[in-house]
């Protein structure tokens, strides 16, 4: 008997024991970022079965964290809408795909890349798809979308940056961030993105297999993460452990491959940028090099105020899209 209550002394001291171990080196209970944004009306997102997430029509006002404000535009293509844009009888059409770095987000309208674009190529159809939460796969779907609907730009311009990865595989750590932190950006996102599914690509034996996560399958915390730091720290290694196990890089290349080639059957000029100065980028981009796709790196440290609109929110400001835009109008200006 007293064996038997002293193995269920030390079954509730270990856990005991071990959460206070975590606490003494620093580990914490499941705290989120908050991060919020609203949008006047509501609703400027909306959930989409094939990409995930769409832009919904119409004229919003969107604020970040209370505190910045921009004002966007949706056509009912569920594209950014480009103030400076030409009709679709335009010749020569330039598609730019990317997230919410190429949709904008953050300023407004005519201050975007791909508008300030459109503005100095006036002659020149642009069309700027990026969209809020968007990776790689779904840069690939939607290249798949225009060639089957016959809509067949002159030139397509991905924009790369090494996030794209885990998008592209849908890993535990960005199922994390793209539910609870989207959730929790506001309450209209938990209401509207029940419909929505994520697609991503599997590697399964040699094969790359394109699959689908409902929004509610996408992620949950463990009971009590948000108590203990020990549930946090077991969860944590837990996302990390499966996130090494998947080939996101591979995945990666196996995505521009495969763009490569619709782009080559079909005549559209395929140019990659690099979007940002991390070392993963830069060395990707040089793989994509090797692969015998055009590349260009316009990238700024992002890191820098200067470049971003913080302290409200990181993403890129409207000094970075100029740059962006001077950048790749000295490749693509009075070329094809």
């Amino acid at each position: 008997m007293k064996s038997k209550r002293r193995w269920i002394y030390y079954l509730l001291l270990i856990p005991i024991c071990f959460e206070v171990a975590l606490l003494v080196l620093g580990y914490r209970r499941y705290t989120p970022i908050d991060y919020t944004i609203t949008s006047s009306p509501a609703y400027c997102l909306s959930p989409d079965a094939n990409f995930g997430f769409a832009l919904n029509p119409g004229e919003f006002e969107v604020t970040i964290n209370k505190k910045l404000t921009y004002s966007v535009a949706h056509t009912k293509d569920s594209l950014r809408e480009i103030p400076f844009a030409l009709s679709d009888s335009a010749t020569r059409k330039i598609y730019l795909l990317g997230c919410s770095y190429t949709y904008g987000m953050g300023v407004n309208d005519d201050e975007n890349f791909p508008a300030l674009i459109q503005k100095a190529m006036p002659n020149t159809k642009v069309k700027n798809l990026g969209v809020p939460g968007l990776g790689t796969v779904q840069s690939y779907l939607q290249l798949q979308k225009m060639i089957l609907e016959n809509d067949i730009p002159t030139t397509v311009i991905l924009n790369y940056a090494d996030f794209h990865d885990m998008r592209n595989a849908l890993t535990p750590f960005y199922r994390e961030n793209l539910k609870i932190g989207f959730e929790r950006s506001s309450n209209e996102v938990k209401l509207i993105m029940k419909s929505s599914r994520i697609p991503y690509i599997e590697k399964v034996n040699d094969d790359f297999v394109l699959s689908y996560c409902k929004w509610n399958d996408l992620y949950e915390n463990w009971t009590f993460r948000s108590v203990f730091a020990s549930v946090n720290f077991l969860q944590a290694k837990s996302d990390l452990s499966q996130d090494e196990s998947i080939p996101k890089k591979e995945i990666t290349f196996y995505l521009v491959e495969e763009m490569k080639k619709l782009c080559e059957e079909n005549d559209i000029q395929f140019i990659i940028t690099g979007i940002t100065q991390t070392n993963d980028t830069q060395a990707t981009l040089k793989e994509f090099a090797k692969m015998g796709i055009q590349i260009l790196d316009i990238s700024v440290d992002l890191s820098l105020e200067k470049y971003n609109n913080m302290p409200y929110d990181s993403h890129p400001n409207r000094l970075t899209h100029s740059i962006w835009a001077e950048r790749v109008l000295e490749v693509i200006k009075d070329k094809r």
